[in-house]
């Protein structure tokens, strides 16, 4: 067969969705954003903290009377995603004398000490946090957050050795960051692994489940059976760090 092959299709990147108009919308007493966008084929929506906020995200042609349907539809959804917030800041920390934090899954009570330096360290089953008099909640967090930071790199290299000899895998590269919504991440491309502070807070064996989860990643992206067997036969304990880490403490 003769002839000239065909030239490869370049792809064309997709618009994203881009906003046009802004308006408010009042149903059951409830005050409602509606955000207009091109490119947008459904309707979404989203209760924001830390006011509770709701926020509707709808194609630009989409008529009232849909958006208001919309939003009675999801009218249970707005309470429960208030509801969650207002329990969520009910149980934030103050990073105050007496309150319970913990490293490693066990329980250390927080000891608050004006100083002229600022350190961290545990001293039993207390967790002394010495700073300048006056400090705010934010600066006390701020010292924590870094604090667990450092606890989790000193762990890391004793678990990226357990967790790539029993594997047989390994990441090019191992970073720690804040993260509020996942235990952590892999970029299979790049072989790079970011893993959450909040694990430090987590029992060790939560650490390692995680390691393990992201490096599986490395050869199957997405959570298909095969990348649960593979979790399964290289953790055999990923069920209970599982239920540890959806916990709501350790």
């Amino acid at each position: 067969m003769t002839g000239r092959s065909p030239c490869p299709r370049k792809r064309i990147p997709r618009a994203q969705p881009r906003l046009v108009s802004t308006e408010t919308l009042e149903v059951a007493g409830i005050s409602i954003a509606v955000l207009r966008k091109t490119g947008l084929k459904n309707m979404y929506l989203l209760v924001k903290p830390p006011l509770g906020n709701v926020v509707i995200t709808a194609p630009r042609g989409v008529p009232q009377r849909a958006l208001r349907d919309f939003a009675l539809a999801h009218l249970d959804s707005i309470e429960r995603g208030r509801e969650r917030i207002e329990r969520q800041a009910r149980n934030a920390p103050s990073y105050a004398t007496g309150e319970t934090h913990y490293l490693w899954g066990r329980p250390l009570t927080l000891e608050v000490r004006d100083a002229a330096h600022t350190s961290v360290h545990v001293d039993g089953t207390r967790l002394i946090m010495a700073l300048p008099a006056g400090s705010t909640q934010q600066e006390r967090e701020g010292v924590l957050t870094e604090w667990y930071r450092e606890q989790l790199k000193l762990a890391l290299p004793a678990a990226i050795r357990r967790c790539e000899a029993s594997t047989g895998l390994a990441a090019n590269e191992y970073r720690v960051k804040k993260m509020r919504t996942r235990w952590g991440t892999c970029n299979p491309r790049a072989k790079r692994i970011w893993l959450s502070i909040n694990l430090a807070k987590k029992p060790e064996q939560c650490f390692d489940y995680v390691l393990t989860h992201e490096l599986v990643h490395l050869v199957e992206r997405g959570h298909t059976p095969r990348f649960h067997a593979l979790v399964a036969r290289y953790f055999p304990g990923h069920v209970e760090a599982e239920r540890v880490l959806k916990a709501p403490r350790p």
